[in-house]
């Protein structure tokens, strides 16, 4: 999972918060499929950087439309 947030440059709320999920595709298999090692290496390099940061209190929610009128 990746979490962004980001804050309006002069009023300093937040103004959006994403997050994503990453899956590696194996095109030829047409399937979800572990991540090769130079991949895995890197993505582990950003963790490492990240891990102690806190959780965003909005990430996980669900996101909802409204419904049309």
């Amino acid at each position: 999972h990746f979490f962004v947030r980001m804050f309006h440059a002069d009023d300093g709320f937040l103004a959006a918060t994403t997050e994503w999920l990453s899956l590696h595709i194996d095109l030829p298999a047409r399937r979800v499929a572990a991540m090769p090692t130079e991949i895995t290496s890197r993505l582990a390099g950003i963790y490492a950087a990240h891990r102690d940061l806190p959780h965003p209190p909005e990430a996980g929610r669900v996101i909802r439309a409204p419904s049309p009128e």
